[in-house]
């Protein structure tokens, strides 16, 4: 590009970052089709950015169908190059009992820079891969594993192959579910299911992303392995018990630095039906005995509106929180994060007096407390501000003695 006044370096970082970076709790879109259109506005303005914008474009393979299988296995026969530029491959079926050959011959020994794997079975409730499929996947050098569970109807037989392909994946470093609705197991299927994992399985995960409703008494003892470093945990509804093998499991990642629990409702006022009976306060309790090198902890909370945010705050005073809190003798951030409509007069000033008066227990000094009063679910769909700007107050850290 002639007389072009930024230099190609970091015209290739603003391409780059199109394909907006989201933390790990929102790293897959499964809301949303994989639209390259801006990448592909990008390879169009001159031959100098075609190559970054190629590689960008060609960064995550979306498979909806599998005629498109082919057409990808042709475009890098062609352009061999084309395969090393591979890093993620999205499996998205159109329709249910569609299946998709992407564990192709052409493709295993061609994508040696694979790293991410994503199922989004969103539209499809049937398992269509035949017996020891997951063998097949585990030849792919993947580190990283993605997979949406339908959200209704949801079909045992899926459950039992996915976990296979997970407990197959001896290398995998990140793994995000997201379960719609639970798998309706009998007793026996549980039982089954607490015999697919074999050591050393899930050994080396260490960020785990968990998302959904009702999948705690599904999921197989020791799921994950004890190597958890992040845990983010997004509960739609519910409860979890105040014990049981999914408790204890999150209990035996003795290596968990950072913990963060989002809910999307706060329940209703004087039920035992809201974000800190249900969820906070017995996972804090679980863990809170644990010599675990806790550092970050983030408490995300859906809309807290009228009478909720007293219900929410007297809750939280309750079942003394605070108090659990200061357990944590490793803690340096502790993290607020609240929904508040534009203008309802709770800021991050009022909120931080709020948690005062009700959480005098609070870790304070050595600890970094911010609170984030995110407006950004209620704003329009128009409008140009970046979901980043939210009001922010932080008490900073003080050195220790």
């Amino acid at each position: 590009m002639q007389n072009c006044c930024l230099p190609i370096e970091l015209c290739e970082l603003i391409m780059d970052l199109v394909v907006e970076p989201f933390p790990r709790w929102k790293r897959f879109h499964w809301s949303t089709d994989c639209r390259p259109g801006n990448v592909v506005h990008c390879a169009r303005v001159c031959s100098a950015w075609l190559p970054r914008a190629r590689c960008v474009l060609y960064s995550s393979v979306l498979f909806k169908n599998p005629s498109q299988v082919q057409h990808f296995i042709n475009s890098i026969t062609e352009s061999p190059l084309l395969a090393d530029m591979v890093r993620e491959l999205v499996i998205k079926p159109e329709d249910d009992n569609t299946y998709i050959p992407f564990v192709h011959e052409r493709l295993l020994g061609r994508l040696r820079y694979l790293r991410t794997l994503v199922y989004d079975f969103a539209r499809g409730r049937a398992w269509v891969y035949p017996p020891h499929h997951h063998l097949l996947i585990a030849r792919f050098p993947l580190t990283e594993l993605a997979i949406r569970y339908p959200c209704r109807d949801a079909n045992p037989a899926m459950w039992f192959e996915t976990f296979r392909l997970i407990c197959s994946l001896h290398h995998l470093h990140t793994l995000h579910l997201y379960i719609g609705t639970s798998p309706g197991l009998s007793d026996a299927d549980i039982v089954r299911l607490d015999t697919i994992r074999r050591l050393p399985a899930c050994a080396k995960i260490e960020t785990l992303v968990i998302e959904g409703a009702n999948f705690y008494e599904f999921l197989p003892k020791g799921a994950f392995g004890t190597s958890v470093r992040q845990l983010t945990l997004r509960f739609y509804s519910g409860p979890i018990l105040t014990s049981g093998p999914w408790l204890s499991q999150i209990a035996s990642f003795s290596s968990l630095q950072e913990l963060h629990i989002r809910v999307d409702s706060s329940g209703e006022p004087g039920e035992d039906d809201c974000a800190v009976y249900r969820y906070i306060a017995p996972i804090l309790t679980h863990i809170s005995d644990r010599e675990i090198p806790l550092h970050t902890i983030t408490f995300h909370m859906g809309p807290i509106q009228g009478q909720k945010r007293e219900e929410f705050l007297l809750q939280l005073s309750s079942r003394n929180v605070d108090k659990l809190l200061v357990k944590f003798t490793k803690l340096e951030t502790l993290r607020f994060w609240l929904s508040e409509r534009p203008c309802s007069g709770y800021d991050t000033m009022r909120w931080r007096n709020l948690l005062d008066d009700y959480l005098p227990k609070l870790p304070q000094g050595s600890v970094s407390i911010s609170i984030e009063v995110d407006s950004d679910m209620y704003a329009p769909a128009s409008s140009s501000l970046p979901a980043s700007l939210t009001d922010i107050f932080t008490l900073p850290r003080q050195p220790t003695e």
